[in-house]
């Protein structure tokens, strides 16, 4: 016969029963949140350990990836919980090069590798126009477009769709230019594109004389001296971040802001007499200046000039040249002085950060400063030796090549430089060095990443040659 339970015992029993059901909540969010972290239990050892998580992508993907000597189940892109050390990476796909690294990494790191370019086995290269001459190449921030220089002039080519070029002249009226007497050397230089790939900058020299030139590529009759423009001995010029009738730029031994649209100078903008700068992507500006009152002393004062504030953040004497960058990452400002043998970033520099700053040892010597496209890594070095610094994973490394001017960036993460005649391509730390074809010492991609463009000498001249970096399925 069913004997009914008392009050009290339904009471305990339903208290019980939601404990146990709470405790096995928060059981599994404890577990959840241990898992989450990188936390596995090592039944080896019979602890509890915590792990870190390497995510890869590949160029192409669905690579196979191998870590220590035992092959992922899935392709990329992909991730793996590995223990806390070196781990020895290693991806891999049909009719490519393998790519390898040793990775370092800490208990609860997460690791992107996800820069990783494959190279074909066998690389076909095709010649897309034959030249005379010619010195020099400067691809378009949009990728779509190259222009290229030669002894006698510019060309234009379209690079939207790498496999169909078109090419157009640029012509310079001789009337824009300082004319050169018959014992002056003259130059021409391509300094850089506008960010929105509409504008160029050309640098003109004579002798001594120094002009610029804005050319318009939607307008290619539209050119501008822009020495006339301002009425100026502009000495150095850039674009102001994100504009195309703004500039900054040296005269007469002072940094000044120039507006186009206006057809002025606005004028001095730091107290300084000012040798060299460096603009970062959202208008800040790192400078080499001297003091106009104590020039007697002459020092080198290194500062940062932003909503018209001057903050000075270091001073040296005048024995060894210095190079300064601006940089932003991850929206935080660094300042960058390679001098001597050393390579300082300071963190916040405006605000005067009391974090310590990084210092990289160039034992060799600094003979260029180098930012990634995003900033994201720093590279100094000198005769092929190179020291270099992670802005996101804040670690350093350091390498050679047998390439002794300062490297390219091919894109944000790879470097290119020529090693005996062959164009080579690189992860930013020197690992994965790949040679792609014989050329000269440029080399750029197209937007789509499937071509490399570049230059190449051969006995009728110079050839722009295209080179195919993915194998048709």
């Amino acid at each position: 016969m069913y004997k009914r339970h008392s009050k009290k015992y339904d009471f305990l029993h339903r208290a019980l029963t939601y404990s146990i059901m709470a405790i096995a909540v928060i059981a599994g969010v404890i577990i959840c949140l241990f898992l989450a972290m990188g936390y596995r239990f090592d039944f080896n050892s019979g602890k509890i350990s915590q792990v870190a998580l390497l995510q890869f992508r590949s160029i192409p993907n669905k690579a196979d990836v191998t870590v220590n000597d035992e092959l992922l189940p899935a392709s990329t892109p992909t991730r793996l919980n590995v223990p806390a050390g070196k781990n020895n990476v290693k991806i891999s796909l049909d009719g490519y090069r393998s790519w390898k690294k040793t990775v370092d990494v800490s208990s609860g790191q997460v690791l992107w590798l996800d820069y990783v370019r494959l190279i074909p086995t066998s690389i076909t290269t095709e010649v897309v126009q034959s030249f005379a001459d010619m010195q020099d190449i400067l691809l378009s921030p949009d990728k779509h477009w190259l222009f290229l220089q030669s002894s006698t002039g510019f060309m234009l080519a379209d690079i939207s769709d790498p496999e169909s070029v078109r090419f157009s002249t640029f012509i310079i009226p001789d009337d824009l230019l300082i004319k050169p007497n018959a014992d002056q050397e003259e130059q021409f230089a391509m300094i850089e594109w506008d960010s929105s790939s509409r504008y160029l900058l050309i640098r003109h020299s004579v002798g001594e004389n120094v002009e610029f030139l804005r050319l318009d590529r939607q307008n290619p009759e539209k050119i501008i001296n822009l020495n006339t423009e301002f009425k100026q001995p502009i000495s150095k010029l850039n674009f102001a971040p994100n504009k195309t009738d703004e500039f900054y730029g040296i005269t007469n031994n002072t940094l000044n802001i120039f507006l186009h649209k206006d057809h002025s100078t606005v004028g001095q903008i730091v107290d300084y007499i000012v040798s060299d700068y460096s603009l970062s992507s959202d208008g800040k500006i790192a400078f080499i200046g001297s003091d106009t009152v104590n020039a007697a002393e002459n020092n080198q004062i290194i500062g940062v000039y932003h909503n018209n504030t001057t903050t000075d953040i270091k001073t040296f004497d005048q024995s060894a040249p210095t190079f300064v960058e601006m940089a932003r990452f991850n929206d935080q400002d660094y300042l960058v002085i390679a001098r001597d043998e050393t390579v300082t970033i300071y963190k916040d520099p405006i605000k005067q950060s009391t974090s310590e700053p990084i210092y990289l040892s160039s034992p060799s010597g600094i003979d260029w400063l180098s930012l990634s496209p995003t900033d994201r890594f720093v590279i100094a070095g000198n005769d092929g030796k190179i020291v270099g610094y992670d802005l996101d994973v804040k670690d350093n490394f350091s390498f050679e090549t047998s390439y002794t001017e300062a490297p390219s960036w091919l894109d944000n993460t790879h470097l290119v430089v020529t090693n005996k005649s062959q164009i080579q391509i690189m992860d930013f730390d020197g690992t994965n060095a790949e040679n792609i074809v014989s050329g000269l010492d440029m080399a750029v991609l197209s937007s789509d990443g499937e071509f490399l463009f570049s230059l190449d000498k051969t006995n009728d001249g110079v050839v722009l040659q295209r080179s195919k970096l993915v194998i048709e399925d």
